[in-house]
């Protein structure tokens, strides 16, 4: 297909009259589905009519961590309980009410005005292609709602627990992620990037309404929390094994040679200077005039389009082949094609195509995520009926889980195993493997954001967590969650790392 559009558009003169083309193919599959399967409609108009959050939970951080202690949380809470916000949540319950992925709802919104309803173009929530449409400058202008539609969930979520109602809350969050997760299905780049990113949150804003119950009332349900793990497993919707590698920014890359070659050789220099100057512009039209000369200079140093053509080809099969092997194979290991893209002689390749190699660590960390928050929930269901802790990581089997899954992270490099998460109870697991007397769990927290704490972990919990990205078993005496290759940390599950910064957080006075 690539091979096809670009050698199509070096034989013809008419390149700029050729690219609405793309931008049909790229929408034919949302044309194909019925309204009723699309959230999209849904979603949108009560987006549009939300209220901006208040400032003290502007961002998703902030709303993650401000407890239902706070005083400013009333503020918050009254937010979340206005008519505009619960017509949301409403929504967001509507469409995610079908727990299997081949009849569920998907996300159907077109690219480009042409191909979205009126009403939709007038809410501004639209991906907007410019004049002409230029796939390679999509602005998703729905995104920045959807991360409100974010906060709003994690203070409902925050809201329900206070109200002792943490089940309801955690269905509001796996709500969210399958929201998330529809979002992970579209065609480019920055969509299926925003989806992974918001889902790893989510899933760990789960465990987060677990632990406070596990140390507070104790009232979830468990009929209902059986229920809510089912959602989590392999196969079921939150699942991002059967994720496809996004097409539209391929696709993006294609228009734009097409549209900027109009012969065998290099680019038409007046059409390559003003098509990239406006995709330099961007939403600034004052810089047009020194991008296009800019641009229009640069138009002699790049490459022909057979090299482009080639180049294009040889990041795309890689990236490829890439995604459908596994997480360690040998090849993860090795310098992309992207990686040695000449951003000079290829600027459009450049200015079309993001680096796919952060999705793969993105989808890894969900799929972590997943597995880990599925099991540790299985774990406080073991607990809760037995009124103790399991004697070990497979005891939730078969009541909580069929089968075991295995730490994304752990692989013995010499045997190719794989290992299940790791599980202990601090001072009496130790005090059942050592002749001293069993001390406190010492743990050292790195969070994402903020400084590093440490912290003390007695009986009255347990531990869940991988080994993280240096695969070796650190005992999570340091913790990092990440997918990026961090030495001597491993990644923690349960107690969630968002907790532990909370209480650290009201521990020191920073949050009140």
């Amino acid at each position: 297909m690539l091979v096809a559009a670009l050698v199509a558009g070096a034989d013809s003169p008419h390149g700029i009259a050729r690219a609405d083309e793309f931008v049909s193919r790229l929408n034919a599959p949302y044309a194909a589905l019925a309204n009723d399967k699309r959230s999209d409609l849904i979603l949108l108009p009560v987006l549009a009519r939300m209220a901006e959050p208040p400032i003290g939970v502007a961002t998703l951080a902030q709303a993650r961590l401000l407890p239902g202690s706070s005083a400013d949380f009333a503020v918050a809470a009254a937010w979340a309980k206005a008519e505009g916000q619960q017509a949301v949540l409403k929504a967001i319950a509507e469409v995610t009410k079908e727990r299997e992925w081949r009849k569920a709802t998907a996300f159907g919104l077109p690219y480009g005005v042409d191909s979205t309803p009126q009403d939709i173009v007038r809410s501004g929530l639209y991906t907007d292609l410019g004049d002409p449409p230029s796939l390679a400058g999509a602005d998703h202008r729905f995104l920045p709602r959807l991360d409100m539609a974010g906060i709003l969930v994690n203070i409902e979520a925050t809201r329900l627990a206070s109200e002792g109602k943490p089940s309801d809350a955690i269905d509001v969050l796996l709500n969210w992620a399958a929201v998330c997760r529809q979002m992970v299905d579209r065609a480019f780049f920055a969509e299926a990037a925003w989806g992974l990113t918001n889902m790893i949150p989510t899933f760990e804003r789960v465990r987060d309404i677990a632990y406070q119950d596990t140390r507070g009332g104790k009232v979830m349900d468990i009929k209902r929390l059986y229920e809510q793990i089912q959602r989590m497993l392999p196969g079921a919707l939150l699942d991002v094994d059967r994720l496809r590698i996004p097409n539209g920014d391929a696709t993006a890359a294609e228009q734009l040679v097409s549209r900027v070659y109009s012969g065998r050789s290099g680019p038409d220099e007046a059409v390559f200077g003003s098509t990239m100057a406006r995709l330099g512009a961007g939403k600034f039209p004052l810089r047009l005039m020194s991008e296009s000369a800019k641009w229009r200079s640069a138009a002699s140093s790049q490459g022909t389009i057979y090299e482009v053509k080639d180049t294009s080809e040889a990041i795309f099969a890689d990236w490829d082949t890439r995604w459908s092997l596994g997480f360690f194979d040998r090849k993860q290991g090795t310098p992309t094609e992207y990686s040695k893209l000449d951003r000079v002689r290829y600027s459009v390749i450049d200015r079309a195509v993001p680096d796919y190699g952060r999705l793969l660590d993105l989808r890894q960390a969900v799929l972590l995520e997943r597995i880990g928050t599925s099991h540790a929930l299985s774990l406080v269901g073991f607990a809760y009926t037995a009124k103790s802790f399991p004697p070990d990581a497979s005891s939730v089997r078969p009541r909580w889980l069929r089968t075991i899954e295995d730490d994304p992270f752990s692989r013995d490099l010499l045997t190719q195993n794989s290992f299940p998460l790791r599980y202990f109870v601090p001072i009496r697991d130790d005090a059942q493997n050592s002749r001293e007397e069993a001390k406190p769990h010492e743990m050292s927290v790195v969070p994402t954001s903020g400084d590093p704490f440490s912290v003390r972990l007695r009986e009255d919990t347990m531990v869940v967590y991988s080994v993280g990205t240096d695969q070796a078993n650190n005992r999570a005496r340091q913790v990092q969650n990440t997918s990026s290759l961090v030495q001597g940390a491993d990644y923690l599950i349960w107690p969630p790392m968002l907790y532990l910064q909370r209480q650290n957080l009201m521990d020191r006075g920073d949050l009140k």
